[in-house]
């Protein structure tokens, strides 16, 4: 018996220590420059450039967090991205505590978004990514491709 609890007990540790590792990986939140303004980008990860990393877009009216936090944060989903870099996008003035838009902006359109995508890339120094968008996120990467 005392073999079986040692498994078990080492099984508890990993997933103890690997929650721990969720909970204090807030993320690494960048401002990056585009050739048409700048987007808020928050990184997670171990920011290796060897395998491709995963690049998120939320839908209109959220930001990353809110859209994304649950999924990734999900127990399953920890096998999969223990081994990705997350690069998670915020649509300009959707991030967390955006001021208001002046008076007159023009908000750039969903083919414009898509342009700014490869300035994130050439910033963190990544040439592939596996995409993953929802709503206008999907419909801003599909453009982005």
């Amino acid at each position: 018996m005392p073999c079986k609890r040692r498994l078990i007990f080492d099984s508890i540790k990993d997933v103890a220590e690997l929650a721990a590792r969720i909970l204090l990986d807030q993320g690494q939140e960048h401002s990056v420059e585009t050739p048409h303004g700048v987007l808020r980008v928050t990184l997670h990860g171990t920011r290796t450039t060897r395998r491709p990393a995963i690049l998120t877009f939320h839908d209109v009216g959220l930001d990353s967090k809110s859209c994304f936090s649950s999924l990734f944060k999900f127990e399953e989903m920890q096998e999969i991205v223990k081994n990705f870099t997350l690069i998670h996008i915020d649509a300009p003035g959707q991030e967390e505590g955006a001021s208001a838009y002046p008076p007159g902006y023009q908000y750039p359109s969903m083919e414009t978004i898509a342009e700014m995508i490869p300035a994130v890339l050439q910033f963190f120094n990544f040439r592939t990514v596996i995409g993953v968008g929802v709503g206008v996120g999907a419909y801003i990467l599909s453009k982005f491709t």
